[in-house]
């Protein structure tokens, strides 16, 4: 989309991405000690091409950002930050449900808080709600005839 709005190129636009991320990643102090993340991914283009993006939540800035979704992707945003190889002291990891976000911070950060989004916690029970009460209407009949019941549409 942005490469539309500036009548230009996707690669054009993930050039200038990946060039202000390096930038930005140059002139920052080096951070080791992140405690409280924010992991998320981001689609930047279509056919679900996406990016990981770590967030360092009390310093509020970018960590890394690697290619990918999947749990080596999640593997190399945090191991490419650890240097020294020493064991991640994150506390706290706020992330959608995404299963390999989800597998890969419980290997490599095992003590750490996962913290799934309202949007996601609620979308999830949404989904537990209608399918109870779908399975409602097959069992009795009589309830499509109730409006708390019926699909509103």
């Amino acid at each position: 989309m942005a490469a539309n709005l500036l009548k230009t190129t996707p690669y054009i636009i993930r050039s200038i991405m990946e060039e202000a991320v390096e930038k930005a990643l140059e002139h920052s102090d080096f951070i080791t000690d992140f405690k409280n993340v924010n992991l998320d991914e981001k689609a930047y283009k279509p056919g679900h091409e996406y990016a990981t993006i770590l967030i360092d939540s009390d310093k509020e800035c970018v960590l890394n950002l690697v290619e990918g979704r999947k749990e080596k992707s999640v593997k190399t945003l945090f191991f490419e930050l650890n240097e020294e190889e020493k064991p991640l002291q994150i506390e706290l990891v706020n992330f959608n449900m995404w299963k390999p976000f989800m597998n890969v911070m419980t290997e490599i950060a095992p003590p750490a808080l996962l913290v799934h989004g309202k949007f996601h916690l609620v979308k999830k029970l949404s989904e537990a709600i209608d399918k109870t009460r779908k399975s409602k209407i097959k069992e009795n009949p009589i309830l499509t005839k109730q409006k708390i019941f019926r699909d509103e549409k």
